[in-house]
């Protein structure tokens, strides 16, 4: 009887502290953020240059467009073409960016920095960027679009909070104690990223969403929520998953399948910029998750068939089978208490769809 009873206080706890999490969860805006994307624009890098955020793109390119030849920039189109680096990359880096006496210098823990920054020298990363912010006046920049970013952060958070289950993320992923962020990348135009933070308080988990302007949202006959819900949960869900091929057990045992994956439907995946087999992986399991999370919250089993048949025709072919192992997973918490646990099933579920091995 005592044990159940503290079960039942800690059960409590639990849901009080989530409940806080989603109280206290608002849209944000960071610096960091799009220091590193306008570079990224300036340098020309097309997931950069889409004009979703109207006026702002036409101040920025007016501002930055006379830098264009500086060295920061030279050195990132460098970057790109040497060690492909793009698209989350950037996302990746700016979290792990902090100001210390107006000077830009990168965390302690790096440890979710994206693998496509490891062989760039850091001190010369560094160098560029603080180059940059120096001479192109980037916070003075910044500073005349403070009441901008603060204006539709506001406007955008009753839609991208309030119907957001915080706790259904700590469910599933077996990991409690993380903190949410939701932050608009006001250059990002399309393109949207889950990456994650490890500091010494515990994991960061961001969706940053690109911003599209409330006029093209309108104009294309979305709303807010309608346009950026669906994709928070996917992004939330890439914070969890995308660390799991850090592990080395993991990742070994993953990668002749994703491999497989990205040869069946190569075409597809790089058109799409899923050209690495790790990235095919993560997509995968983001797209399977967001798909659980929800029909946790609503959808029909006959919207859910519907939804994977999508998936399959853009290429994820195997969407059955890993929903159906992730809807295992989900029953049998009690021998799987992370779906890092799982891994191993899982891998042998994705082995017998792709090989057909019965």
């Amino acid at each position: 009887m005592k044990d159940k009873i503290c079960l039942f206080l800690l059960l409590i706890l639990m849901s009080c502290a989530t409940q806080a999490e989603v109280d206290s969860l608002s849209v944000e805006y960071l610096e960091e953020v799009e220091l590193t994307s306008i570079m990224a624009r300036t340098a020309g890098f097309r997931e950069y240059c889409t004009d979703f955020a109207e006026e702002y793109n036409e101040e920025t390119t007016a501002w930055f467009t006379p830098f264009s030849n500086h060295l920061a920039i030279q050195y990132l189109q460098f970057l790109r073409d040497r060690y492909h680096i793009s698209h989350d990359a950037f996302a990746t880096l700016a979290l792990h960016l902090e100001k210390r006496d107006e000077n830009y210098v990168l965390r302690n823990n790096t440890e979710q920095l994206s693998d496509r920054w490891a062989p760039v020298d850091k001190d010369s990363l560094l160098a560029i960027i603080n180059s940059f912010y120096k001479d192109s006046r980037f916070h003075d920049f910044f500073e005349r679009h403070r009441a901008f970013y603060e204006v539709r952060c506001r406007a955008y958070t009753p839609a991208l909070v309030d119907s957001l289950d915080i706790g259904w993320f700590e469910r599933f992923h077996g990991i409690h104690g993380d903190k949410f962020h939701i932050v608009l990348a006001f250059t990002n135009g399309q393109h949207n990223y889950g990456p994650s933070l490890a500091t010494d308080k515990g994991r960061e988990n961001y969706a940053m969403a690109g911003y599209v302007s409330t006029r093209l949202i309108l104009l294309n006959g979305f709303t807010i929520h309608s346009l950026y819900g669906d994709m928070i949960v996917h992004e939330f869900n890439h914070s969890f998953i995308n660390p799991l091929l850090r592990d080395s057990t993991f990742r070994q045992t993953m990668q002749p399948l994703g491999e497989e994956m990205l040869r069946r439907s190569y075409h597809t995946m790089t058109n799409m910029q899923y050209g690495r087999w790790d990235i095919v992986v993560n997509e995968t399991l983001v797209r399977a998750a967001t798909l659980l999370y929800k029909k946790a919250h609503g959808c029909s089993h006959s919207e859910i068939e519907r939804l994977i048949n999508e998936e399959e025709s853009h290429g994820f072919r195997w969407m059955t089978d890993v929903v159906a192992s992730l809807e295992y997973y989900e029953q049998h918490r009690s021998s799987y208490p992370t779906l890092h646990d799982y891994y191993s099933k899982l891998t042998d579920d994705l082995r017998r769809s792709l090989f057909m091995e019965f």
